[in-house]
């Protein structure tokens, strides 16, 4: 069965958590299996660049990370969602990303197939910025990317005025799955 995971960048409830959602329940629509991971919730410390792990191919830090990298190397796909700040990712989602270095020392991730929801309230420049930088994580990572979807909002669930949006966050949803079981 294939395995999607998401993980959300929001520091709050809403247009990221909803698209996303949209996208895993489509995902489950296909037949695979979602789980969603909400950074805000989790205990992640700034990295440090200390560069241990380099070679120890671990962080020294002790939190939620090490959990969370587990549940992503398990995954068939992966869909990041993040909302735009001054147009790019946010500090949440860029810390994470940051993180992740562990799992680049062997390509951990490498294969998977990235997805990217990203939303904001300013123009698609700042859209294509932060999916542009979550694109080059994965090109370093050897990551397969297959799409990304984005939508306009600012206030708390405004995104659900946007049908575009939600359509565009299913598609995702669906497309992701299929390719992972074209390469099964």
């Amino acid at each position: 069965m294939v395995k999607i995971i998401g993980i959300c960048g929001s520091p709050r409830k809403g247009n990221c958590e909803i698209l996303l959602k949209e996208a895993l329940r489509n995902a489950e629509k296909e037949g695979a299996k979602t789980e969603i991971v909400f950074l805000r919730e989790k205990k992640i410390e700034m990295c440090d660049g200390c560069c241990e792990c380099d070679t120890a191919k671990k962080c020294h830090f002790n939190d939620d990370m090490n959990d969370i990298i587990d549940k992503m190397k398990k995954a068939d796909g992966i869909i990041f969602a993040t909302p735009t700040y001054f147009d790019d990712v946010n500090g949440l989602m860029k810390n994470f990303l940051d993180r992740l270095n562990p799992v680049g020392v062997d390509r951990e991730l490498k294969y998977k197939k990235l997805g990217i929801i990203t939303v904001g309230a300013t123009e698609p420049k700042s859209f294509e910025r932060a999916i542009e930088t979550i694109k080059i994580f994965g090109e370093i990572e050897l990551m397969k990317f297959v799409d990304s979807s984005y939508g306009k909002a600012y206030k708390i669930s405004e995104i659900v005025n946007d049908k575009e949006a939600i359509r565009k966050a299913q598609e995702l949803g669906k497309k992701i799955v299929n390719v992972c079981k074209m390469e099964v």
